[in-house]
Parts: C-alpha cells; structure tokens; sequence
C-alpha cells in the first residue's frame, strides 16, 4: 500500500512538474517557445519582401555566380537581387573589381537570424576600369547573411564585385590584339579547363 502511495504521488509530482515547463495552446498551433519570429523587414530598404531563400549557402552560392557573370557590375541589381539583398540600393558604384576563376564557401558561424560565410576566391588579378593588373594570389572574403520573414537575404547590398577573367573581357572594349585581351583569354581558356568547361 505505501508503495502504491508513493508511486502515486510520484507519478503525482512529476506530471505537475511538467505541466509547469509547457505552454498550453491550442491544438494545430506551435507552442511559443517552438516558434521563433524571424525579424522585420529593414523599413530603410526597399527590397523584394515576398522573394524566398530558404537556404543561405544556397543563396550565396548563386550571388557569386551571378556576382562573377557580371550581373552587379553591369548594375543590374533589379530582378534576382531585389529579393536576394537586404538593401541591394545600397550597393556601392564599385571602380575596382578582383578577376577570379573560382572560389569556395567555408561556414564560419551562424544564429537562428544570421550566418556568416568565409569565401576563399582564387584570384588572378585586379581590373580598375579598363585597366587589369595581374597578380594571381588567394582572397577571402567574409559575407554576411540574415534571416527574414521570407528566408535568407544577403546583408546590405551583397558581395563586393569578384568577376571571371572573361566577364572583364566582354565588359571593356580590348583591342583584340592587346596584351591585356590576350591574357583574359587565355586565363578564361585554362579555367574552363580545369573546371571541366565553365
């Protein structure tokens, strides 16, 4: 009999205890403390709030294509970017990009409303202008991404400008016969090799 008691009141004590860490909802509705509420649109920026971006590699990862292609660059930061940044009016009118011919995305830390992201590019130079000055070495850059309402957005206005030898060859009008051109291309025409046909 005491034992029954006592497993009784065990059983008693420990259901009380429960009851008192969890929230009582409604069926079909999270709990509070399982939901967490992604913050705000800035109200400073004017960005696409309804593009989704569930994923933030994923996001970074065609920022930096797109990057590399040209697309900010050549300011197209409309469409794609709209709903990709943060403020994407807030980028910069850049003067000077570095030429690469690939890069690889690193996690370095990252919150329920942030992640950062080490990007080692493989640089082959710099262009100012029209002007490319080569200088092959390792660059990394650290790009920083936030959660919103609708996903992931790049902060701020993105990635700096990090384009492939062939988008600064198509961007500037080389004499085909200069030293500049005949270098572009021929950096283009090795990283296409190495990566299989970029």
């Amino acid at each position: 009999m005491i034992t029954r008691r006592l497993l009784l009141t065990t059983i008693g004590l420990a259901a009380c205890a429960r009851s008192d860490r969890t929230t009582q909802v409604a069926p079909g509705l999270a709990r509070p403390r399982d939901s967490i509420a992604a913050p705000a649109f800035r109200s400073d920026c004017s960005g696409d709030t309804n593009a989704i971006h569930r994923n933030p590699r994923a996001l970074l990862e065609e920022a930096l294509a797109r990057n590399a292609r040209g697309e900010q660059a050549r300011g197209e930061i409309v469409g794609w970017w709209q709903g990709a940044s943060e403020c994407p009016e807030h980028a910069p009118g850049w003067d000077t990009a570095v030429i690469v011919t690939g890069w690889h995305v690193d996690s370095i830390e990252g919150s329920q409303d942030s992640v950062r992201f080490a990007v080692r590019f493989d640089a082959v130079g710099s262009a100012a202008g029209a002007k490319f000055q080569f200088a092959p070495r390792g660059v990394v850059d650290t790009v920083t991404l936030i959660r919103v309402a609708t996903g992931w957005r790049l902060a701020e206005y993105g990635i700096d400008l990090f384009l492939y030898p062939a988008t600064v060859r198509a961007m500037f009008d080389f004499d085909d016969t200069s030293r500049t051109a005949r270098l572009l291309d021929s950096i283009s025409a090795a990283s296409r090799t190495r990566s299989g046909g970029r």
